[in-house]
């Protein structure tokens, strides 16, 4: 009777083990990763102000404010 608790913690152990491993492996390689903060610049609007999110390293050759609609080429 004893050696069976002690193959039942024993499994159970194990799928905890597996369970913890598999969980880990998903957050250190499978899962989508965050956008990297570098790869953005903010881009100001000359009229009204209004600060612009692009790409820094695949700028758009051309951008529409949302704000006041005004549309114009991205300074390097």
């Amino acid at each position: 009777m004893l050696a069976g608790w002690v193959v039942a913690l024993i499994i159970v152990l194990c799928v905890i083990v597996i369970g913890t491993a598999a969980f880990l492996i998903w957050w250190f390689l499978l899962r989508k990763k965050k956008e990297n903060p570098d790869r953005n610049m903010s881009v100001t609007c000359s009229t009204c102000g209004n600060s612009i999110k692009i790409d820094k390293y695949n700028p758009p050759t051309k951008i529409v404010c949302p704000n006041c609609g005004k549309e114009g080429p991205v300074k390097h």
